[in-house]
């Protein structure tokens, strides 16, 4: 399937990434959003139209997350640890998981490696 977003401004597509960050993180829509191929392409199209539109830093100053609200980061380490238990993943590709059920946010390296740790530490 291709996603084409057409004739969208700045301000419509930081909406669609905001709404979109939200979806992830909602417990009731969470199953249908985290994971899914077309989920995860639209939300690629949005990125790629927003760094088209704004640019780069813009984006970056979007997107990028230092800190999280403490469900989200209870959501993130629960679904890595589910990820680690059922053997769809190892610990070396926890971070990958991490990146995909973070999406679109991206980490900043500190927060991913301290989700990284408190992830290794219950694996243990």
């Amino acid at each position: 399937m291709r996603v084409e977003i057409s004739d969208a401004t700045v301000d419509e597509l930081e909406s669609l990434l905001t709404y979109f960050h939200i979806c992830k993180f909602a417990p009731d829509e969470q199953r249908f959003f985290v994971g899914h191929p077309l989920f995860d392409g639209i939300i690629t199209a949005v990125i790629s139209a927003y760094i088209d539109a704004a640019g780069e830093k813009k984006a970056q100053e979007l997107l990028r997350k230092d800190s999280l609200h403490p469900y989200m980061r209870e959501l993130i380490l629960d679904q890595g640890a589910r990820a680690l238990e059922s053997g769809t993943v190892a610990i070396t590709g926890l971070e990958g998981v991490i990146d995909q059920i973070a999406r679109p946010s991206m980490l900043s390296p500190q927060l991913k490696a301290e989700l990284l740790a408190s992830l290794k530490e219950q694996g243990k």
